[in-house]
C-alpha cells in the first residue's frame, strides 16, 4: 500500500514532514471534494472540487508534458533555491529537478485533500530520499505564514506558484495567498524598475545631507502625525495647524500640496518612488523643511530640492544595504509603499505616539486620493476590488496593492510594544493594532 510505504519513507527521510502529516495519516481525505482520475497517457490527475468549481491539479491528458513546460518556464540557472506553492502529484517537482539536479527546493501545500491525495497515489521514494527537497506544511495557518515568509527571504531564491495549486489554498489558509500577491507585487514592481532604482541610487549617494537617523536627535520622543493623501485627508487636514510646533508632522509626497492649501507645513516629507512622475508631488513648491528620501527614489527630487536632505537605506535593495553597512547608517523596512516607509521610518525617530491621518487604504467614498492631489480620481468599477472592514465595520473597498500595505502595516504595527498607535483618518480600512478617534478629538485630549 503506497501510504504505507511513503509514511515509512517520510519517518526516514523527512522526519519534520512526518511529524506534520501524522494527523492526516489518520483519515481518507474527502472523496466528495476530490477524485484521482487517468489521463490520457494513463497517469493519475486530481479533479477537486472547490466553491462549486472543478478544478484539474494537473493536465487531463499529458501532465507530464505540461510539468515539463512548466519546469522550463521558470528555471533560472543563476537561482539555487527554489520555494515551490502546490505539491500536487509532483510531476512538476520532478520535471524541475531533471533539469537541474543540484537545486534546493520546498515544497509548500496547504490543501490537505491533495496531501492525502499524494501519499495515496504515488510513490515519494525519489522525492523524500533527496536531501535537497523539503515539503512544508502547517496546520496552523498563522505559524504557516511565518515559516513561508521566512523561506521568501532566502537569498538567490524564487517563488514559483503552481496555479492550479494556489486556486484550491482553503479558506483557513487566505493569508497565504495574500503573502503570494503582496510578494509578487513587490516582486514586479522590481523588476521592472530595477535600472532605474540603480541609476537613481548611483546620483543619490552623491547628494545628500545626512542619513535619516540623524534627525532622531531633535525629534526623538514626539508624538508623529504620519499624514498620507488617502481621500479622507480632506475631511480633517485643517486641524493639523493646531499641532503644530508640539508635534511632528511627517507628510508623504502626495500630501504636501493639500496640506499647504489649507495653511499647514509639515515638519518632514518622505518620498518614495522611483519614477520620474513623482516629481509632481513637489512641483511649484517653494519650502526649505528637511525632505527623507529613500535610497532609490528618482534622482531628480534630490537635485532639485532646496531644503535639508536626507536619506533612508532600504532593505532588500543589496546596493543600499552595502552602503549603509559601510557608512555605519541605519536601514529600514519599506513596504512597498511611501506610508509603509513613512510609517517605519517614524518607529526609528523613536515616535511615540504615532497618529495616522489620510491613511484610508482603500475607496472611501470611492474617491482614490484627496481632492487636491495630482493622482485623485473617482471609482466607477470595482470588479477588481476587495471588499474589507471600515473604522465603523461597514464595507468598504480596496485593490490588492492598498490590502498589501494594510497588512504590512498591521504587522508592523504589532511588533512595537511600547508605542501607541492611533487612526485619526476618520475612513478607510479598519488598521488593527491602532485606537481609531477623531483627529479633533484627539488634539484635545492630547493639546
Amino acid at each position: 500500500m503506497l501510504l504505507d510505504l511513503n509514511k515509512k519513507l517520510l519517518k526516514e527521510h523527512m522526519p519534520e514532514t512526518f511529524n506534520t502529516f501524522k494527523q492526516l495519516f489518520g483519515h481518507g481525505g474527502d472523496g466528495e471534494r476530490y477524485e484521482i482520475l487517468p489521463t490520457k497517457t494513463g497517469l493519475p490527475t486530481v479533479k477537486l472540487k472547490q466553491n462549486d468549481k472543478t478544478i484539474f491539479i494537473h493536465s487531463q491528458y499529458n501532465p507530464m508534458n505540461e510539468a515539463s513546460v512548466f519546469a522550463e518556464a521558470n528555471y533560472k540557472s543563476d537561482i539555487r533555491t527554489y520555494i515551490v506553492y502546490g505539491l500536487g502529484l509532483l510531476y512538476h517537482i520532478e520535471a524541475l529537478l531533471n533539469i537541474d539536479s543540484s537545486i534546493k527546493v520546498y515544497i509548500i501545500e496547504s490543501n490537505e485533500d491533495i496531501i492525502h491525495a499524494a501519499l495515496n497515489n504515488i510513490d515519494l521514494s525519489s522525492i523524500a530520499a533527496n536531501k535537497n527537497v523539503s515539503i512544508i506544511y502547517n496546520s496552523n495557518p498563522y505559524q504557516f505564514v511565518r515559516e513561508i515568509n521566512s523561506l521568501l527571504k532566502i537569498k538567490n531564491s524564487k517563488l514559483v506558484l503552481h496555479l492550479p495549486s494556489v486556486q484550491v489554498i482553503p479558506e483557513i489558509y487566505r493569508e497565504i495567498r495574500y503573502l503570494f500577491e503582496e510578494y509578487r507585487i513587490r516582486s514586479n514592481s522590481i523588476n521592472r524598475t530595477s535600472d532605474l532604482m540603480t541609476s537613481n541610487f548611483s546620483e543619490n549617494i552623491n547628494n545628500f545631507h545626512g542619513s535619516f537617523e540623524e534627525l532622531g536627535i531633535n525629534y526623538k520622543g514626539l508624538p508623529y502625525f504620519i499624514v498620507s493623501a488617502g481621500p479622507s485627508l480632506d475631511k480633517n487636514k485643517r486641524e493639523l495647524i493646531n499641532v503644530k510646533g508640539k508635534s511632528i508632522i511627517l507628510a508623504v509626497g502626495t500630501a504636501v500640496k493639500p496640506l499647504l492649501q489649507v495653511g499647514v507645513l509639515p515638519d518632514l516629507i518622505v518620498i518614495t518612488d522611483p519614477e520620474e512622475l513623482v516629481c509632481n508631488q513637489l512641483e511649484g513648491i517653494e519650502i526649505d523643511i528637511p525632505i527623507i528620501v529613500l535610497s532609490t527614489c528618482n534622482k531628480n527630487i534630490l537635485k532639485n530640492y532646496k531644503g535639508t536632505k536626507f536619506v533612508a537605506f532600504q532593505t532588500g535593495f543589496p546596493l543600499a544595504e552595502e552602503f549603509a553597512r559601510k557608512k555605519g547608517y541605519k536601514t529600514i523596512s519599506t513596504g512597498g509603499s511611501v506610508a509603509t516607509a513613512a510609517l517605519d521610518i517614524a518607529i526609528n525617530l523613536n515616535a511615540n505616539p504615532i497618529i495616522f491621518v489620510g491613511q484610508d487604504l482603500a475607496f472611501t467614498d470611492e474617491k482614490s486620493h484627496a481632492k487636491d492631489t495630482y493622482f485623485f480620481q473617482e471609482i466607477q468599477n470595482r470588479k477588481s476590488l476587495r471588499p474589507i472592514k471600515d473604522i465603523n465595520n461597514q464595507v468598504v473597498y480596496t485593490s490588492k496593492n492598498l490590502y498589501s500595505y494594510l497588512r504590512w502595516i498591521e504587522n508592523r504595527i504589532a511588533q512595537e510594544k511600547d508605542i501607541e498607535f492611533f487612526d485619526a483618518t476618520e475612513g478607510g480600512a479598519k488598521i488593527s493594532g491602532t485606537k481609531i478617534t477623531s483627529l479633533d478629538e484627539f488634539i484635545k485630549v492630547n493639546f
